[in-house]
């Protein structure tokens, strides 16, 4: 894992940056969060073992990956709803 955060990070700052040149407003905020909350609920459930070739093994950076993706699909999501409501005619 010693490359991983940073692949995690710059994939990051790429979407944040393309989220606030397309105006999007909680996308990276959403983000930040994601990876950061990703990293500690890793860290809570993280497990440590042994492979059969006696190396050490972690599945810390597979929780705080599927996390993260997870923080993006609900951002990109949440970004997309309120599109739509924005676009929805208001009730008088």
């Amino acid at each position: 894992m010693k490359s991983w955060p940073s692949v995690l990070a710059i994939v990051g700052l790429f979407i944040i940056v393309v989220a606030m040149i397309g105006n999007k407003k909680y996308l990276p905020f959403i983000l930040d969060g994601g990876y950061l909350i990703g990293f500690f609920v890793g860290k809570i459930f993280n497990v440590d073992g042994v492979d059969p070739g006696g190396g050490a093994t972690s599945n810390l950076w597979e929780i705080w990956s599927i996390f993260f993706v997870s923080s993006i699909i609900l951002g990109c999501l949440f970004e997309h709803l309120l599109r739509v409501r924005k676009r929805l005619p208001k009730k008088q």
